[in-house]
């Protein structure tokens, strides 16, 4: 039976849709493949690390103690850029299949005909390795080859897990897509902005971290609001009002996950604005150095020594 088949089954409205939804829509255990990709992606990263720490080492420049964790950290920041980069063009490239209709600014459109809302096979290779991505970078700290992350990145990225699974179970995937593909944007900036800070590359530092910035605040302070929120409060709401009414916890759900990503990204913007207001008051170096203190994926990280203290 498909998921959607089982969770409709409850209210008598979807009955005609039943059979429909078991022939026509990919079943939820289409995405066993994540946990295949997952590992495939763990064991290149592993790969890569070894064979490139030696090089990385020659690459920071820094005193004999500190060349191992900033070697990581420079490995980890070019793994990064690379994926990041791969799964943005990939994002766009899947949430356009299907109908034309559906597009970022008109993503109600993309609930027409729903639950029976044709799901293209791009979409389905593209969730398997979003989530093998994401199931890779949770993982990377307790299998050893990455950095571990902080607070604010596994808030992040298990938020983001979660809306993966809910929009696949009810068949919203590529609105789904359309969400990943814009928070998507600025990544693949950021990371060649750290790569830049890290290695002291004076104006590569400032152009990084003046697109990153730009980038960030239109596509995630901006443009995330106009169209992801208002899509999920209101033209969700219009385009099918019994939704709302009889899958409410759901429909419900998957908007507060929307509410708590963009709730991490102005706080994020906070952040970036220390950084401008600090590069704009001194120099970039003050507002390089003061980076970390401001990096989400540092913000709380865990102390793999203190347990030993206590």
């Amino acid at each position: 039976m498909h998921a959607l088949h089982w969770i409709l089954k409850r209210h008598k409205i979807y009955e005609p849709y039943l059979l429909a939804i078991d022939e026509e829509l990919p079943p939820f255990s289409d995405l066993k493949q994540c946990i295949w990709i997952a590992l495939a992606l763990m064991g290149s990263r592993l790969t890569f690390n070894r064979l490139l720490l030696s090089r990385a080492e020659r690459w920071v420049q820094t005193a004999s103690l500190e060349h191992r964790k900033k070697a990581y950290k420079l490995l980890e920041e070019i793994w990064v850029t690379a994926g990041g980069l791969v799964l943005a063009i990939w994002a766009w490239s899947a949430a356009s299949q299907g109908n034309p209709a559906c597009r970022l600014w008109s993503l109600g459109e993309c609930l027409r005909g729903w639950p029976l809302v044709p799901m293209p096979s791009e979409i389905v290779l593209y969730y398997n390795v979003e989530l093998g991505w994401y199931i890779h970078l949770l993982l990377k700290h307790v299998v050893g080859y990455g950095t571990p992350d902080g607070r604010d990145m596994h808030l992040h990225h298990w938020a983001s897990l979660l809306l993966l699974l809910l929009s696949f179970a009810y068949n919203g995937a590529t609105v789904g897509a359309y969400v990943l593909a814009l928070l998507n944007l600025s990544n693949p900036v950021l990371h060649l902005a750290k790569i830049a800070n890290e290695q002291g590359w004076p104006v590569a530092r400032k152009v990084t971290f003046a697109c990153f910035a730009v980038t960030f605040f239109v596509s995630r302070v901006v443009v995330f609001p106009v169209t992801i929120l208002q899509f999920g409060w209101v033209q969700a709401h219009k385009v099918l009002p019994e939704v709302a009414n009889e899958l409410w916890w759901p429909y419900y759900v998957f908007n507060a996950l929307l509410l708590l990503l963009y709730m991490l990204q102005l706080q994020w913007m906070l952040g970036i604005a220390r950084l401008l207001r600090r590069a704009f008051s001194q120099n970039f170096e003050a507002a390089g150095k003061m980076a970390n203190s401001v990096d989400p994926t540092l913000r709380k990280p865990r102390d793999p020594h203190k347990s030993k203290h206590t």
